[in-house]
C-alpha cells in the first residue's frame, strides 16, 4: 500500500509539473500578443495624430482601489476554471488542476478541527500566484476592453499640449501638474528618480496631496 502511495504521489506531482508548465506558457504566448496589440495601437494612433485631439488632461480622474490580499483568497473557483478554458488551457489540465482544490480544508493552529474552503487559491503553492495573476488579467481585460486606458501619448517629440498653434488650452493637466511639482522644488526628472525609491514617492505623494487639500 505504501509503494502503490508513493507511485500515486510521483505521479500527481509529474501532472502538476505539466500543468504548471502548461499555464506559464500560455499566458507568456498571451503576453506577448498584448503587448504586440498595444504597440500597434499606438502606431496607429501616432500615424493618425488622433492623440492631439483627446483632451483627457482635461478629463476626470477615477481610481479604484483594491485589496489583492483579500482577492487572493476569493478567487471563485469556478469561474477560475472557466478563465482558464477562456485561455485556452487543455480540459485535462484544467482538470488536475481542479483535482489539488477538490474537498479542500484548513484547520487553525494546532486544532484538530477542519473546515472546508471554497474560495481562494492555495496559501504557499507555487502555482497559485501565477493562477490569480490570470484571474486578475481576465478581470481587468474585461474592465478595460474598447476603453480608452490612462492618458495616451503620442511618439512626437513634441508636447502638443504645448503647441498654441493647434489652439492648445492654456491651463492644461501638464501646466497644472509642472506648476504643483515645480513648488515643491521638483521636475519632471526629478519625479522619474522618485519613482524608484518607494519611500521618497510616498513622501513626495505626501506632501502633494497636503497641498491640495489645504487649497494651494
Amino acid at each position: 500500500m505504501e509503494a502503490k502511495s508513493d507511485r500515486l504521489k510521483e505521479r500527481y506531482k509529474l501532472q502538476y509539473r505539466e500543468a504548471n508548465k502548461a499555464v506559464k506558457t500560455k499566458t507568456r504566448a498571451d503576453k506577448r500578443a498584448f503587448v504586440e496589440d498595444l504597440a500597434n495601437q499606438a502606431e496607429e494612433a501616432a500615424n493618425k495624430g488622433e492623440q492631439g485631439k483627446n483632451n483627457a488632461q482635461n478629463g476626470k480622474l477615477y481610481i479604484n482601489f483594491v485589496d489583492f490580499e483579500k482577492a487572493f483568497d476569493s478567487i471563485h473557483r469556478d469561474s477560475l476554471w472557466r478563465i482558464l478554458r477562456k485561455y485556452g488551457i487543455p480540459e485535462q489540465l484544467v482538470l488536475v488542476i481542479k483535482s489539488f482544490y477538490t474537498n479542500f480544508t484548513c484547520r487553525v493552529g494546532n486544532s484538530n478541527h477542519k473546515f472546508q474552503v471554497k474560495t481562494g487559491v492555495r496559501q504557499g503553492c507555487v502555482m497559485s500566484a501565477l493562477l490569480f495573476n490570470i484571474a486578475i488579467d481576465w478581470v481587468m481585460r474585461q474592465a478595460t476592453e474598447g476603453q480608452k486606458r490612462g492618458i495616451r501619448w503620442t511618439l512626437f517629440p513634441t508636447l502638443e499640449d504645448l503647441d498654441f498653434k493647434r489652439g492648445r488650452p492654456k491651463n492644461t493637466w501638464r501646466r497644472t501638474v509642472e506648476g504643483e511639482i515645480k513648488d515643491l522644488n521638483h521636475t519632471w526628472g526629478t519625479i522619474q528618480k522618485l519613482v524608484h525609491d518607494r519611500k521618497e514617492w510616498k513622501t513626495f505623494v505626501a506632501a502633494l496631496c497636503a497641498r491640495r487639500q489645504n487649497g494651494q
